[in-house]
C-alpha cells in the first residue's frame, strides 16, 4: 500500500476510535444523570485511559466514585433518621451528614437531607411535647402538681425543638405547676427548668 493509503487508514481508524469514545462518554453521562452510578463506573473502567492519571477518563472516574460515596453516606444517614425515635438518633444522623459535608462540601442534596432530618425531629418534638402537655393539664385538673411536673419533665429534652406554641403551653403549665399545691405546707413546690431538670422553688406567699 502507498503512504497515502496508510495515512488514510490511520485517519479512519483514529476517527472510529474517537466516535466510539464519544459514544461511550455519552452513555456514561446518561447513566450518571439517571443516578445509575454503578453502570457509569463499570463502563469507565473498561477504558484503558481511565487508569492513566491526569486523563479525562481518570478524572471522571474519580468524580463519579466520589459521587457514589457521597450518595451512599447520605442515604445511610437518611435511613437512620427515618428510624430515629430519640434525640441521640437524630444527632447521630445529622452528624453523619455533617461529616459528608466536611468531606465533599455543601450541596443542595445534603442541605435538603439535613432540612428533612430537622423537620422530622421537629415533628417528633411537637408530638412528644404535646403529649406531656396533655398529661400535665390532666394532672393539674386533679390538683396534682407533682404529676404535672413529671409529665413536663418527660419531654424537657425535646423542648427546644418544638414549635413556639408548644413551648408557650409547656412554659405556662410549668408556671401553673409551681403555684401552691399539695406541697404548700412544706413551703416548696416542684418546677421544671425549661428545657431541663426539675428543681424545688419556694412557693408564692
Amino acid at each position: 500500500p502507498t503512504l497515502a493509503r496508510l495515512l488514510e487508514e490511520a485517519r479512519t481508524q483514529r476517527e472510529a476510535v474517537l466516535r466510539k469514545s464519544e459514544a461511550l462518554f455519552g452513555q456514561i453521562l446518561r447513566h450518571r444523570e439517571r443516578g445509575q452510578i454503578d453502570e457509569a463506573i463499570s463502563i469507565l473502567q473498561t477504558l484503558p485511559a481511565a487508569s492513566v492519571a491526569g486523563s479525562p477518563e481518570h478524572t471522571l472516574l474519580a468524580e463519579i466514585r466520589a459521587e457514589k460515596a457521597r450518595k451512599e453516606a447520605t442515604a445511610s444517614a437518611l435511613a437512620a433518621a427515618a428510624q430515629a425515635s430519640n434525640l441521640a438518633s437524630f444527632h447521630a444522623a445529622i452528624e453523619s451528614l455533617q461529616k459528608v459535608q466536611r468531606a465533599w462540601g455543601e450541596t443542595p442534596e445534603l442541605a435538603k437531607a439535613v432540612s428533612g432530618i430537622e423537620s422530622r425531629r421537629a415533628q417528633l418534638a411537637n408530638e412528644t411535647v404535646a403529649k406531656s402537655i396533655e398529661a400535665a393539664r390532666a394532672a393539674l385538673l386533679e390538683n396534682n402538681a407533682q404529676a404535672a411536673v413529671e409529665a413536663l419533665k418527660s419531654s424537657a429534652e425535646w423542648f427546644e425543638f418544638a414549635g413556639a406554641s408548644q413551648q408557650a403551653d409547656w412554659k405556662r403549665l410549668n408556671a401553673e405547676a409551681a403555684k401552691p399545691t399539695a406541697k404548700r405546707a412544706a413551703g416548696f413546690v416542684p418546677q421544671v427548668s425549661a428545657p431541663g431538670k426539675a428543681e424545688e422553688v419556694a412557693a408564692p406567699r
